[in-house]
């Protein structure tokens, strides 16, 4: 038995004469659980409390992501009601998790909790931790949307898997969410636990699109305003000035090589140890705007409508508080075809798996396929490559290296059309 701040009561005994009305109907052999959800003095119910219920893990599981990230099979909910009972029916036999939460990082838990065969009904008793609230006013944000920004109030101990709980999951599913901010600058959050706690500025989901039209998701910086002291009981006022810190936007405009960036995506990420990270999605003119972000520096990583290409400028930008910057860039990427032919004949090379590699940075490297005719469609900032072979299928099935050697590509648009390249055998 845990909880998530300090040691609860929690008993759990079988249940004789129903004494809450009628036993409703169930399946033989199942049972019925009555789970009491207390305050944290032990005595008075707890009312609109959300309590859970799931199959326990079988021994030697890995552990699991919390229930508020991570929904799962056979998850079961139910609200206490205004004497702090909630019931689940027609459970099987066998061991369970039971929670009473006040927040996603602030609940009280039963693990395991036994149901034994012919056992027709079982009853617990969870007294929820202490609690308290904040309220409070940022400042110097008038006339700023704060539309989708939280407040988010972390315990001073709290590890990266509890911060990740407390927002919940970006996409929007979460089983928790944070109290928005009012237009006024104003908030009010909580249960909370207490203790110094640090409390930041929760920014926006971030929705990533991808070439293929997956979307991927993630939350937006939490930008650290200050500590405060959350009560054991009763609720706390602060203030934060955000003059100076308020977010601003990127408006960028993308050629890629004189033409628009049509559909291109971009990411945007920080080039300090502060939290900045974004997402621009362009459309059909290569034009678009950024998510709100926190002030200062940033740098970009471009991607084709498909992408197949990248690119990532060497120049660093800054983002001003309360304010847009407006860019034009030019992505140097030159689209062309490389054909690749063994050196005795002039067969194509069809079918090769090849690393097309910068020579100045191994890391940045493409890995593709020659087609039929041995060729290659090739998105590249002008430079000199190394066209490197990948293994093959050796004669027990195995992967072998290549009998081809690497080849210089120098790539530049005079050059990227139709480029044929003779290919030696080391072998």
């Amino acid at each position: 038995m845990r909880a998530s701040i300090s040691v609860a009561t929690l008993l759990l005994f079988p249940l004789g004469a129903w004494t809450f009305g009628q036993k409703p109907k169930q399946a033989p052999g199942s049972a019925t659980l009555v789970a009491h959800v207390l305050e944290p003095n032990g005595t008075e119910p707890a009312a609109g409390v959300r309590v859970l219920l799931e199959p326990s893990p079988e021994p030697g599981t890995k552990s699991r992501p919390p229930m508020s990230l991570a929904p799962r099979r056979g998850l079961r909910r139910a609200q206490s009601a205004a004497d702090g009972v909630a019931r689940f029916i027609a459970l099987a036999p066998g061991k369970y998790t039971l929670r009473a939460e006040l927040s996603a990082i602030l609940f009280v838990e039963l693990d395991p909790l036994t149901i034994a065969p012919g056992e027709p009904s079982r009853e617990a008793r969870l007294v929820l931790p202490p609690y308290g609230r904040i309220a409070g006013r940022l400042r110097g944000c008038e006339g700023v949307a704060l539309e989708g920004f939280t407040i988010v109030v972390l315990p001073a101990d709290a590890d990266l898997m509890r911060g990740l709980s407390a927002r919940g999951r970006p996409d929007g599913k979460a089983e928790w969410t944070l109290p928005p901010i009012s237009s006024d600058g104003s908030f009010r959050t909580g249960p909370l636990q207490p203790g110094r706690s640090m409390l930041a500025l929760g920014y926006p989901a971030i929705e990533y699109r991808s070439g293929s039209g997956s979307r991927a998701y993630d939350w937006g910086a939490q930008y650290e305003l200050g500590t405060v002291e959350v009560p054991a009981r009763g609720e706390s006022h602060v203030e934060f000035d955000l003059a100076g810190r308020l977010p601003g936007r990127i408006e960028l405009e993308l050629k890629v090589h004189g033409k628009p960036g049509a559909n291109s995506n971009v990411s945007v990420m920080s080039t300090d140890e502060l939290p900045r990270k974004g997402a621009i999605a362009l459309d059909g003119k290569g034009m678009g705007l950024s998510g709100p972000l926190p002030p200062g520096g940033v740098r970009f990583a471009v991607f084709g409508a498909r992408d197949e290409w990248t690119w990532s400028p060497e120049e660093t930008w800054t983002v001003a508080s309360g304010e847009t910057l407006h860019l034009a860039l030019d992505a140097p990427i030159v689209e062309g075809v490389v054909q690749l032919v063994d050196v005795s004949g002039g067969a194509p090379l069809a079918g090769k798996g090849v690393f097309v590699v910068p020579d100045e940075d191994v890391i940045d490297q493409q890995v593709l396929t020659t087609d039929k005719d041995g060729r290659l469609s090739l998105f590249l900032a002008p430079g000199h490559y190394r066209i490197k072979f990948g293994l093959e299928d050796g004669p027990d099935g195995k992967g072998a290296r290549s009998p081809y050697a690497d080849v210089v590509l120098d790539w530049s648009e005079a050059s990227a059309t139709a480029q044929k390249i003779e290919v030696a055998r080391t072998r």
